[in-house]
């Protein structure tokens, strides 16, 4: 591309209303991995969320990897069926967005032309083109789809990346080795797809904390009297979460239960048995918010 038609694009881009730091994906770069190490390929379940913000929609068998900014997803089955990775927008991120026009991005390396962005709004209408399409080469292409988010949208905004065709065209057909490598997602205003902005890790795990976020080290606390024969331990979120999480916490001295969790903080009940000097500790902490 020339420096011409670099500038000619990011003109088009602040007039259509794009600014720095507009992307609504969340770990667009897979920066963040709270939950585990996929360096190494994991088998995929549907459902589940491996890197942050991201899950999988899987009616083939795959495995999913990190490979270093990246995902790779392959096909370990062969069938009719979708095997994608996907993310869906909070409501408060795209509702300034209603009744525009959006461009969503990434760059894709595949072995099938079947690999492909899907754009779904509310009641699973698909939207965008399906121009948006990889070769099938084998070579690192960018990927675009351009759509007007429905003014009238209600619910949810979700991404998909991947084996997939729109609703209406039925599940694309897949074989077995058949992958797909994902960097650099974005979403951003404007019907042209700008250069990928790297955000400071730091940033970055604080925009995924808001959804999910975990402790998974000994960690010590220590409770406080709050009524008679009553103590808790407050606890604090890194940042305030989406909506009242659910929570696991696993113990290895001294036995308390999660008491009243909310969007800012949790509280560690430790009932009256232990002296308000005696720490407790945890051996993990999880706390989900995800959509």
């Amino acid at each position: 591309m020339t420096k011409a038609r670099q500038l000619a694009d990011l003109g088009n881009a602040y007039d259509d209303g794009a600014i720095t730091g507009s992307n609504m994906i969340i770990n667009g770069d897979f920066s963040v991995s709270q939950r585990g190490d996929y360096t190494s390929a994991s088998a995929v379940s549907n459902g589940v969320y491996y890197l942050d913000r991201w899950n999988v929609q899987s009616g083939i068998a795959g495995t999913l990897q990190d490979t270093g900014y990246k995902v790779k997803v392959v096909a370990t089955s062969t069938g009719s069926g979708v095997l994608a990775i996907k993310q869906s927008i909070e409501d408060k991120n795209i509702h300034p967005h209603k009744g525009k026009v959006v461009t969503v991005s990434c760059k894709v390396t595949s072995n099938s032309s079947n690999a492909r962005i899907v754009i779904y709004a509310d009641n699973w209408i698909a939207l965008g083109s399906q121009n948006d399409v990889h070769s099938g080469g084998g070579n690192e292409e960018t990927l675009s789809a351009t759509f007007t988010v429905p003014s009238d949208l209600s619910g949810f905004l979700q991404v998909r990346v991947g084996f997939e065709n729109a609703a209406s065209n039925g599940n694309p057909s897949v074989s077995a080795n058949d992958y797909f490598e994902v960097s650099e997602v974005k979403l951003e205003v404007g019907d042209t797809a700008t250069p990928f902005e790297h955000r400071s890790y730091a940033d970055e795990l604080a925009k995924c904390q808001r959804y999910y976020w975990q402790n998974t080290q000994d960690y010590a606390y220590y409770a406080y009297q709050y009524s008679t024969g009553n103590k808790f331990m407050p606890i604090f979120h890194p940042v305030e979460m989406r909506a009242i999480p659910t929570s696991t916490v696993v113990y290895n001295a001294g036995s308390f239960s999660v008491f009243s969790p909310d969007k800012l903080q949790w509280k560690a009940y430790v009932g009256s048995a232990y002296n308000d000097a005696q720490p407790y500790y945890t051996t993990s902490a999880k706390f989900d918010a995800e959509l």
